[in-house]
């Protein structure tokens, strides 16, 4: 008995880890991904910007000599998890070696019985985590000139966790944990459109329509 109490204990924990950042539990995926099919299981890609979209990484992309200078963005949703991905180039229109990149990873909700009069539907981002992943050399001389997320020994490939220090300006510039109170459109199948862009809120500013001048393209 007393084994069988430890080895119980034991799963609860890492069910408890696997959870912290990530939805491990498959009915609830299930459930979420059922709610809308057009979401999942595809990466929906932003245009190429060379300003910050909108709190995030704006001390990064300020265009002086060391600086990343436009970026891309792209959302993934599958079952009850979602990521975000900002994606850093060195050149003022996203070609080239990508320089590094911040993914964020949680989970999300979707409120399928609260939608707006354009017919977005309510949906929840829980941002558990933010990693960032150095791609290039040349994002490797940035990042290590700038000192991004307080780090002066990045290495090429090097992948890690930076939540503890995202709300810091050279590094995402917003602190994770966080949660997004957004609203959402698919059109045509492929086309993702959200009311806001990037910012922590609360459901009480949950914006009320999707802003159009900024899309997300299914790849």
């Amino acid at each position: 008995m007393k084994r069988l109490l430890i080895l119980v204990a034991m799963m609860g924990l890492v069910i408890s880890c696997n959870r912290s950042n990530t939805n491990s539990d498959p009915v609830d995926n299930i459930r979420e991904a059922a709610k809308d099919a057009s979401l999942q299981e595809k990466t929906f890609r932003g245009d190429c910007h060379a300003k910050p979209l909108n709190e995030i990484v704006t001390g990064l992309l300020t265009l002086g000599e060391a600086s990343v200078k436009s970026q891309r963005v792209q959302y993934r949703m599958a079952g009850a998890n979602s990521s975000r991905v900002t994606h850093l180039y060195a050149s003022r229109d996203c070609s080239g070696a990508e320089a590094f990149s911040f993914e964020e990873s949680g989970e999300l909700r979707i409120n399928e019985n609260q939608k707006t009069a354009d017919g977005a539907v309510a949906i929840d981002f829980d941002y558990r985590k933010v990693e960032l992943t150095i791609s290039s050399q040349e994002g490797l001389v940035i990042a290590n000139r700038i000192g991004v997320c307080n780090q002066t020994n990045w290495q090429l490939n090097d992948r890690r966790d930076v939540s503890s220090v995202a709300g810091e300006v050279t590094c995402y510039n917003i602190a994770v944990p966080r949660q997004e109170y957004n609203v959402y459109r698919i059109d045509n199948g492929n086309t993702l459109y959200l009311g806001t862009h990037d910012k922590s809120n609360s459901p009480d500013t949950r914006p009320t329509s999707i802003k159009t001048d900024l899309k997300y393209v299914a790849e």
